[in-house]
């Protein structure tokens, strides 16, 4: 699913032979644009490095200028290797034009025995056509964020709500009969729709294990491992965005 807005206003009118022309343009500006949102080119990703000056600017830009593609509210994600020892909650984002404080939240992060190394730093941003965005990451007095994303327990499942769709997945269980499925149901509203079953062939699943492996005010992430009693073994990953109605699901067998 392509981000884009599609917009007309009074005499604007977009022909077919326009709306041809944006479709054939669209894999460009996607491509693009998705360049921009990482600040390079996408055969160079490099974690941005945190050392002795205290400080990381990101600038992202829309050079295409192209009246009818724009981001929304997306997340973005960036690695920093930690080349100075810091404290994570130290650690305040701020956009410079407006001097507001954005709230952030650190993924996959990794230590060893001399402190943090390297950890993803995700933060929400919109891009309109032709704008730019300007952040820096700084030493400061980190706010306290309500978070945007919340989870509770029903039964032997739980729900993940990021307020504009809410997921149920299996909670950790014992299995003796049909095994659910790690995404259970979906709802948009107070309505709650699908079902689903996981099933081996000449296998039967034993236990689930469900742990929640990043939280935080911008997104959750689940993890649920399923168990064979031939002890094959299936992962899935659950990750509830706040504001966003989708969610991000990864799977390893």
């Amino acid at each position: 699913n392509y981000p884009f807005k599609l917009c007309c206003h009074g005499e604007h009118q977009l022909n077919r032979r326009d709306f041809c022309y944006s479709m054939f343009a669209l894999p460009a500006a996607t491509s693009a644009a998705s360049r921009l949102a990482a600040g390079q080119e996408p055969a160079s990703i490099t974690p941005k490095t945190w050392d002795a000056s205290h400080s990381i600017r990101f600038v992202i830009r829309d050079v295409l200028e192209h009246p009818f593609y724009w981001w929304p509210k997306t997340l973005l994600t960036y690695p920093i290797e930690f080349k100075q020892l810091v404290e994570l909650n130290r650690l305040v984002l701020t956009r410079v034009d407006t001097g507001e404080n954005i709230p952030i939240q650190f993924s996959e992060v990794k230590k060893d025995q001399n402190g943090l190394q390297t950890a993803t730093l995700n933060f929400f941003s919109d891009l309109p056509s032709g704008a730019s965005r300007e952040f820096v990451l700084s030493l400061g007095s980190p706010a306290a964020y309500k978070p945007e994303v919340s989870e509770h327990r029903e039964g032997n499942t739980i729900v993940l709500d990021s307020g504009a769709v809410r997921v149920r997945i299996p909670a950790t269980q014992l299995v003796h009969g049909s095994a659910p499925g790690p995404l259970m149901q979906f709802s948009r509203a107070e309505k709650w729709f699908g079902s689903s079953v996981l099933n081996f062939d000449g296998d039967h699943v034993t236990r689930i294990t469900t742990s929640r492996i990043e939280h935080g005010p911008l997104f959750l992430t689940y993890e649920i491992s399923y168990e064979t009693a031939n002890s094959s073994r299936y992962i899935a990953r659950v990750q509830c965005t706040a504001g966003l109605d989708f969610i991000h699901f990864q799977e390893d067998m």
